[in-house]
């Protein structure tokens, strides 16, 4: 069995669906005759179709061009919300989107010392150092609660000299890939970027879709896309900067 990988899987689809639109454009069209009172023939029915994947086509080559665009994640410190971002993350990976950075959204303010706030806060100090270790080395901007909401030119332009400073946010925040998927052979590969951490024994935990990692003092928890959910680990190993993990079928 030959495994697909992304731009593989985008082909295929694209033949079969270029496939099946000829057998729709057959049923369909005596319809659209009927409807439009125009003469519409086949060739002109396939015609957009092939002009519409062309433009699908396009598209994706841009979304996946890191030159042009990139994703800023947002999420609050909540432990729901960071399962929700690593699974975005882990998607967007997948589809070789660019995630240049993370936005911490909603952190309590330190003059905010109401008794009522205080294990809200203590959860967010935890959730904070947690989105950290997890996205490691994406930069991770911190948004705080503000006194109201964030409308108009004048308090953006604020909330972006608060974040950004003199920096410029228009250009990529980093150009960091520090999660990969690839197809090697017979194996699904999960490469992930451990730089600094020294070698040793691999420790893997699966649950579910959830893949925990030891490597003497680093820790990872992966959110994994649904394809590699149904599969286990075979090995694992590091390899320069990247600690590659190969999946297979038990």
């Amino acid at each position: 069995m030959r495994l697909l990988s992304a731009p593989d899987l985008n082909r295929w689809y694209t033949r079969n669906l270029l496939s099946l639109s000829r057998s729709l454009a057959r049923v369909l069209l005596p319809s659209l005759r009927a409807l439009v009172k125009l003469p519409i023939g086949e060739d002109v029915i396939q015609e957009r179709i092939g002009q519409l994947f062309d433009q699908v086509d396009a598209l994706r080559a841009i979304l996946t061009d890191s030159a042009q665009t990139s994703v800023r994640l947002v999420l609050n410190p909540d432990h729901m919300a960071i399962r929700e971002t690593q699974r975005a993350y882990t998607y967007m990976n997948l589809f070789g989107l660019a995630v240049d950075a993370l936005f911490v959204n909603r952190i309590l303010p330190e003059e905010v010392e109401d008794p009522f706030f205080a294990h809200w806060k203590a959860d967010q100090t935890f959730h904070r150092q947690e989105i950290q270790e997890l996205f490691a080395p994406l930069p991770v901007f911190e948004v705080p609660l503000m006194r109201h909401e964030v409308v108009g030119l004048r308090d953006l332009e604020s909330l972006a000299q608060q974040l950004y400073g003199e920096r410029d946010p228009v250009p990529p925040l980093s150009d960091e890939q520090p999660l990969r998927f690839y197809v090697d052979g017979q194996h699904y590969i999960l490469a992930l970027r451990v730089a600094g951490v020294e070698g040793g024994s691999v420790e893997l935990e699966k649950r579910g879709d959830e893949l925990s990692i030891k490597l003497g003092r680093f820790r990872r928890s992966l959110v994994l896309p649904q394809y590699l959910a149904g599969l286990q680990p075979a090995w694992a190993q590091v390899e320069g900067d990247h600690l590659k993990v190969a999946f297979e079928e038990t």
